[in-house]
């Protein structure tokens, strides 16, 4: 093989395994490095941690400059847990790319995609060998104004991130993770259906209309909101928040894929002449429910819908118990608009 430019972007994760069973309790981060044909690692770069979530994201970009592809055994990039008050670190599983991975990851650089993520030896000890330990999302940066992250010579600051790096990108991770946030979806990306805004003809009018940073914060202050008894919330597709995360926290909004109008047409089906909600729909993987305030903003941004709604009971002892057994078929209700 030839010598290639190899950068590499540590998008994010999704459905990692939870620590202790309970995913406010991870604080996940990755370790990328090369390994030379014998086995032995180069130098590691690794991401910032972000707590409270299995589904991370960090938009993080690893410049390994140039390098013979035969030279190298390949690319690991490892999951792990961060513990805290000095305790051990845990292993969340690890992702080996081949040189010939490599080199497929450049030649089809517009479809990132995810891996799954897989047990390291570690894991197998503790038997977690068998278990789904979800995937891992990376690309091939080939935006030269990013690759700022290099592995080789950069002076490195607080969480592997370069001087360069942390000055000149936007903020590149995301945690806002409860029972009720939009950053834990365990679904699918498709690029079949969703335009590459580079692709757009009217680049100055799309972000005219779309300020994917302005859009993150304005949204981010409803994040810890939680539904309370006898309150209307609002339902909304998994998939298409997912398009949306992905769409205001990606560094250039100009590559990044437009999440469209809000699709909430997944979550319905039509029965003679009326419309009603899919039977086995399931929280988190398939919909989330948002307070009033988010669904206004998220309709006055991308239109869409239908809008469908769900009202908390009165008489239920724990709302969190109601929302785990809830069926949603039997409780939204859609709402002509």
């Amino acid at each position: 093989m030839e010598s290639t430019q190899l950068r590499i972007i540590i998008k994010g994760c999704r459905n990692l395994l939870p620590v202790d069973g309970s995913s406010t309790n991870n604080n996940v981060f990755c370790e990328a490095f090369l390994i030379e044909k014998d086995g032995r690692n180069r130098q590691k770069s690794k991401t910032k941690a972000i707590r409270a979530t299995l589904n991370p994201m960090w938009h993080y970009s690893i410049d390994y400059g140039l390098i013979p592809l035969d030279s190298i055994g390949g690319l690991i990039v490892t999951v792990k847990h961060s513990a805290k008050f000095g305790m051990k670190q845990l292993e969340l599983g690890e992702v080996l790319l081949t040189p010939s991975d490599l080199l497929d990851m450049k030649l089809r650089a517009a479809d990132d995609e995810w891996y799954d993520i897989y047990a390291t030896e570690e894991m197998e000890k503790r038997g977690w060998g068998n278990r789904p330990l979800g995937s891992i999302r990376l690309a091939y940066d080939t935006n030269d104004a990013n690759h700022t992250a290099s592995a080789v010579q950069s002076p490195m600051i607080s969480g592997g991130r370069t001087q360069s790096q942390a000055s000149d990108l936007r903020p590149t991770r995301l945690s806002m993770e409860d029972d009720f946030n939009p950053n834990a979806i365990p679904m699918l990306r498709s690029h079949s259906n969703i335009p590459m805004l580079s692709n757009l003809q009217s680049m100055s009018t799309f972000m005219d209309d779309h300020e994917p940073q302005r859009e993150l914060k304005m949204l981010k202050k409803f994040a810890n909101r939680y539904p309370g008894r006898g309150e209307t919330w609002y339902v909304i597709s998994s998939q298409w928040v997912q398009h949306w995360l992905e769409f205001v926290t990606s560094p250039n909004p100009f590559d990044a894929c437009f999440p469209g109008s809000i699709s909430n047409s997944l979550l319905v089906q039509e029965i003679g002449e009326f419309l009603q909600i899919r039977q086995n729909l399931q929280l988190k993987q398939d919909f989330r429910i948002i307070d009033r305030d988010s669904w206004k903003l998220y309709r006055s941004w991308y239109n869409g819908g239908p809008t469908i709604t769900i009202v908390i009971p009165e008489n239920i002892p724990s709302v969190s118990g109601w929302m785990k057994t809830m069926k949603l078929q039997e409780q939204a209700q859609i709402v002509l608009t």
